[in-house]
């Protein structure tokens, strides 16, 4: 028995998560102007809480020596045509042999027509893999 009674109903009731970016305060109800800990103003925004989940283990493991350069939500600029678009997947760092790693985090809600449209594109016109989480 599946979980959401739709794909559109499992993707409104993801939960979304800002973080601090000075202390690491997690807030999941709504974006806070500031923070309640440090008053600090900026915030990095994760979509799922799964997104959220995947974040904090790519930083145990930088924290290892695993990978290095954990960039997040890095955009990539397509070209269809003489039009331009804006991609951007969720993570990017090297692991420890050096290569590069593109990650896009998606549920089933999530893993639409249109984001494999999109992440096919990315991997074609820059060359790289993208790796489902």
């Amino acid at each position: 028995m599946p979980r959401f009674k739709s794909r559109i109903d499992g993707f409104m009731q993801r939960k979304p998560h800002w973080i601090c970016r000075d202390c690491q305060t997690v807030f999941t109800v709504h974006k806070p102007t500031s923070c309640s800990h440090c008053g600090h103003r900026k915030f990095m925004y994760f979509a799922s809480k799964r997104e959220y989940s995947r974040y904090t283990d790519l930083i145990l493991l930088e924290r290892a020596g695993e990978i290095t350069d954990l960039e997040l939500q890095p955009a990539y600029v397509l070209t269809i045509g003489t039009d331009t678009y804006r991609c951007v997947l969720d993570y990017r760092y090297k692991n420890k042999d050096g290569v590069e790693v593109v990650e896009d985090v998606k549920t089933a809600a999530t893993n639409t027509d249109l984001s494999k449209i999109k992440r096919s594109l990315v991997e074609h016109q820059h060359g790289i893999k993208v790796v489902l989480v």
